[in-house]
């Protein structure tokens, strides 16, 4: 992007006014304004206005880099939803591309400069250093705030909610279907425990056994949040982001619904949470040199750091990640304890998964749940009817029937082509031939780039894109059936729920709350006001996450899977306080202890 500057703009006007051309011209050609549409010099004067603000700003190198770089990733991520609208214009079509990405990369450079600025002068740490409240009993009265918020999404799906994924998992744990590490492992064997246990101490009643399931997810993701409320609490954040936290947590029904979900996504989400407050009380400690190792935090910290690589099949390679950054914080600061911390899980994980798993013969996933893009792109390929040879078909062929990829393919979602070649027992052929797959996929690539690119998008825009929205909660989708489900209270309890839940697709803004890629942008936007304030070490507590979303972009079997990046939502208040922290770094009590800063 062209660097713009103080100096430049103020004795050439003009380029100001160039600038709002191109983003008004922009602005037209991605939402389909016409030529004549005179809304478009209203939105040029404002673009106008905007600039002269945002470029008369002090140069500061730190945010000049920070909101290029989030600039060119924001208008990245617009323009793949609306690529349709221009293929049809051949390179007239490319030009209107061009067109956009420049115009909302220098608008979004514009606003993120204003952003920064601001945000940059901002104090969150409240001015009384006195929490009358004891820190034990913020925790416990918070966490039965998020309970009692949650109980009517409990009576919703009550004894709890059962998806197909679900359903098979709890077979698992009962004996019913194979020991598969496709669900995690140790997430079905806490089904078990937990259920069998409620069958004991209720003489069998399976409804009760359930229920109780659902009361001990609820209370761990309660408790979860809770740990990161009562954090910013003992840290002195200002009252109103500790109140706007409780009420993020408590009021959006997706915590609610996913409270009482059966799925290992809900866990590996209270595991991130915790382990992502565990690492930002350890680093504010060994920044003020007050860090010990036998603390609480270290504790949660690998217990959290077991759960993020057991309770995902992606949580080890999110890990993975992270460690790689650990390891160079704690070799630049002399801290080489804290590389064999976060090591345990990581020795942890690969015993439970190779030696254990194997005396327990649990199955391992079949190949095509790690290359469900590449399958989509090939049958992308198939279906834009692309000039295919004989060997190429013979190949496809192989694994699936090659008349039935037209009518299974969903572009944004790889399951129908996945369960096709499952039905011709496909997935066995290609593991044992993955160089030649591999070798169709790349000569494909190559023959094609536009429609491997076009697939790719496809199957992944929703989780960069914000304007997307996908099933949250599929309790009240009417898609799946839950055979364990009691109906307790009238239809109109459920209406009513329904229609609370649902209110994030009628009432404008309130749906940025249930966009992934709003989460995705705000998360982006926080690291760079993290490296803009300095706080390189806070950076450490945003790569599980961005793992994940990684992770996701490599390998999502849906364009737009809430559960799957749900991790992400549960950590946003604390990626705020990240961002805006800006004074020196306190000692803070252990909670455990129940002590007061002083």
């Amino acid at each position: 992007m062209v660097h713009l500057n103080k100096n430049l703009l103020d004795n050439k006007n003009y380029v100001l006014v160039l600038l709002s051309v191109i983003t008004s011209v922009g602005f037209g050609l991605l939402y389909s304004f016409t030529t004549a549409n005179i809304v478009l010099i209203i939105l040029c004067l404002i673009f106008y206005l905007l600039y002269n603000k945002a470029f008369s700003i002090e140069k500061n190198d730190r945010v000049d880099k920070a909101s290029s770089i989030c600039a060119c990733f924001f208008a990245l991520s617009m323009i793949p939803s609306h690529l349709e609208d221009f293929e049809s214009s051949g390179v007239i079509g490319g030009l209107k591309v061009l067109i956009c990405l420049i115009a909302f990369a220098i608008l979004y450079k514009a606003v993120l400069i204003i952003l920064f600025d601001k945000a940059n002068s901002l104090n969150i740490k409240r001015k009384e250093t006195d929490n009358k409240i004891k820190t034990w009993k913020v925790f416990v009265i918070i966490t039965l705030c998020f309970l009692l918020a949650w109980i009517p999404f409990f009576l919703y799906v009550f004894p709890g909610d059962l998806s197909p994924d679900s359903y098979q998992q709890f077979m698992q744990a009962f004996g019913g279907y194979p020991l598969s590490d496709h669900h995690p492992v140790v997430h079905t064997l806490l089904i078990q425990k937990i259920v069998t246990f409620g069958l004991l101490i209720s003489n069998n009643d399976l409804i009760f056994s359930l229920a109780l399931y659902s009361f001990c997810q609820a209370l761990f993701l309660a408790m979860s949040f809770s740990y990161l409320v009562t954090t910013l609490y003992v840290s002195n954040v200002k009252k109103w982001i500790i109140i706007a936290s409780v009420l993020f947590y408590a009021i959006p029904a997706y915590h609610g619904f996913y409270s009482v979900e059966m799925w290992k996504d809900i866990w590996f989400a209270g595991f991130i949470t915790i382990f992502s407050v565990s690492l930002w009380r350890m680093l504010r400690k060994i920044k003020s040199n007050s860090y010990k190792i036998k603390c609480p935090e270290t504790i949660l910290f690998i217990i959290s750091s077991v759960g993020i690589c057991l309770f995902r099949s992606n949580g080890l390679y999110a890990y993975l990640l992270f460690f790689v950054f650990f390891v160079i914080y704690a070799l630049k600061h002399r801290f080489k304890s804290l590389i064999m911390i976060g090591f345990i899980a990581i020795v942890v994980a690969l015993v439970v998964k190779v030696p254990v798993y194997n005396a327990m013969e649990v199955e391992r996933p079949d190949i095509l749940e790690s290359i469900g893009i590449p399958m989509q792109q090939v049958a992308a390929v198939v279906v834009e009817n692309k000039e295919i040879t004989d060997e190429e078909k013979k190949l496809i062929e192989n694994v699936i029937d090659y008349s039935v990829i037209p009518t299974k393919y969903n572009k944004v979602l790889c399951d129908p082509i996945k369960f096709a070649i499952r039905d011709k027992e496909g997935q066995k052929y290609i593991s044992e031939h993955k160089s030649d797959y591999f070798g169709l996929w790349l000569k494909l690539g190559i023959k094609y780039p536009g429609v491997y690119i076009r697939a790719y998008i496809n199957q992944t825009y929703g989780f960069y894109d914000t304007d997307v929205q996908y099933v949250v909660y599929y309790p009240i989708s009417g898609k799946f059936e839950n055979p364990f489900r009691v109906k307790l209270f009238s239809e109109k309890y459920y209406n009513a729920i329904d229609a609370y839940s649902n209110l994030y697709k009628s009432i404008p803004f309130i749906g940025l709350l249930w966009s992934i890629g709003t989460a995705v942008w705000l998360t982006a936007l926080l690291i760079g006001l993290t490296y803009i304030k300095k706080n390189k070490a806070f950076l450490l507590v945003f790569i599980p996450n961005v793992g994940v979303w990684l992770t996701l972009l490599i390998a999502t079997p849906s364009y737009a899977e809430f559960r799957y990046i749900y991790s992400l939502f549960t950590v946003l208040p604390l990626y705020f306080v990240c961002a805006l922290s800006d004074y020196n770094l306190d000692k803070i009590p252990e909670i455990s202890r129940g002590k007061e800063e002083k």
